[in-house]
């Protein structure tokens, strides 16, 4: 197998990759079937509830038992450590509860057992749902609420699979307790729906458009880019059980995502630099492709989940990052920049957002990272159409300056033919030329006229 075939193999399995990810992420939007194993009857379990206005805080007085000691806790709550699987924390529940109310809570990758006077009312486990992988994707849990479980003790167990986040709890009226959520995540969601549909549109204007000019190709890849991003965002977000009839599947099509980043993003870089670094990103590409195969195949043959492998495509990526930022200082050293320089404003911008992102991620708590990316995202895309834009005025520049020459040699060899015939008139139409542009300059600086009036006066 040639080069260019391994390269064209490749690239091949990045598109059956992003449209396998993105038809999963459709299936979920519209499959209504839970997959989840008949429960025992005081053990419910299923999707986590597909969920719609206003609810109330139950986040202060709850009781943590550890190492045998009693401590209040006000959620949300980080714990550091604790020395057995699980931990529960317990409460009394509001004496003012009426039917038809709900109590919402959040599991971050957990198992999650809700009790009211030591009577199962939810959970959402990996031991209890079918197909459901150890490290359990994130998701809301909604307990249904009367008025007999009034003052009476609540009661939350949590079987951490990563870090330990005992998170806020809320209780409103039937699907109420959703609104808070849904008006904290909707601006996110939006701006993800618009990358999307820009992405489509970009990744088919620009495919057209390779008929015409090559230059074209990069914002394929960009519009491919976005497409995974915004997928990306929608199986990161909260709201993911509102979007998606099966949620769960997020935890295929959400990984998957992430890790076609790495591998997407090198190929559009390795276009907008006109393959002036194509071996290194060629690398990345293709080991990071290989990543995503041996990723899924240790997910499905049980050996490693994909939660456990994605630390190798955060390196990928890392990596790719890296060699960006080295190359393009490489171009602004030899002055290649100028070629691609709207580009290469918009690149600086969203890793600047990127990084921004990232900050506050580590900084603020239970941040979600998604608008600003997505915002420099979009001034990418722009920077690139801006970018296409100027390498087709460059190009027809550069065409009609070779079609200027072109006339120009064509009426010398004329010239040359003719005053060949003839040694007394040889070389007549040089000099001709000659004297006229000596007295055009006369003129020039007698009148300060222009060459085009000197033209037209002096020869009608």
């Amino acid at each position: 197998m040639n080069k260019r075939h391994l390269e064209k193999t490749v690239r091949w399995i990045l598109y059956v990759m992003l449209m396998v990810t993105v038809l999963t992420a459709l299936i979920a939007l519209v499959d209504k079937r839970t997959g989840s194993e008949t429960p025992a009857a005081d053990a419910p379990a299923s999707e986590a509830p597909v969920g719609s206005f206003e609810s109330t805080a139950f986040n202060e007085g709850w009781v943590m038992t550890e190492g045998g000691k009693d401590r209040t806790i006000t959620l949300p709550y980080r714990v550091a450590s604790i020395d057995s699987k699980e931990l529960t924390i317990r409460n009394t529940l509001p004496s003012d509860l009426k039917d038809g109310m709900s109590l919402i809570t959040f599991s971050s990758m957990a198992d999650i057992y809700i009790r009211i006077n030591g009577v199962l009312r939810e959970s959402y486990s990996s031991e209890t749902m079918k197909n459901m992988p150890y490290f359990i994707p994130s998701a809301y849990n909604v307990v249904e609420l009367t008025r007999e479980d009034a003052g009476k003790e609540i009661s939350i167990t949590v079987v951490p699979k990563a870090s330990i986040n005992l998170n806020e709890v809320y209780f409103g009226y039937g699907n109420n307790v959703w609104f808070r959520i849904v008006r904290n995540n909707v601006a996110k969601i939006a701006i993800a729906l618009v990358v999307i549909i820009l992405g489509i549109i970009l990744a088919i204007i620009s495919k057209i458009m390779q008929r015409i000019s090559a230059s074209a190709e990069a914002g394929f890849f960009l519009g491919l880019f976005m497409v995974d991003f915004a997928t990306w965002i929608f199986s990161e977000s909260e709201l993911r059980q509102l979007i998606f009839q099966r949620p769960s599947m997020s935890q295929y099509f959400a990984y998957w995502a992430m890790e076609l980043f790495a591998p997407l993003a090198a190929t559009y870089f390795d276009v907008v630099q006109d393959k002036r670094h194509h071996r290194a990103y060629s690398l990345i590409i293709t080991l990071s492709t290989l990543q995503i195969i041996v990723n899924v195949v240790l997910h499905f043959t049980g050996l490693l989940e994909f939660y456990q492998t994605m630390a190798a495509s955060h390196v990928w990526l890392a990596i790719g990052i890296i060699l960006t930022a080295v190359n393009v200082i490489r171009d602004i050293h030899s002055g290649m920049i100028r070629q691609y320089l709207a580009t290469a404003i918009g690149m600086i911008i969203l890793l600047f957002a990127g990084v921004f992102e990232l900050v506050l991620f580590y900084k603020v708590r239970f941040y979600s990272i998604g608008i600003v990316s997505s915002l420099g995202l979009i001034f990418l895309a722009a920077a690139t159409l801006v970018q296409n834009l100027m390498d087709q005025i460059r190009i027809a520049r550069q065409r009609e300056e070779e079609h200027s020459r072109m006339v120009i040699n064509t009426i010398e060899s004329i010239a040359v033919a003719i005053d060949a015939k003839d040694e007394y008139t040889g070389g007549h139409s040089e000099r001709v030329g000659y004297y006229a542009a000596i007295l055009a300059k006369i003129i020039w600086r007698q009148t300060g006229a222009l060459p085009t009036r000197i033209f037209r006066e002096y020869t009608t």
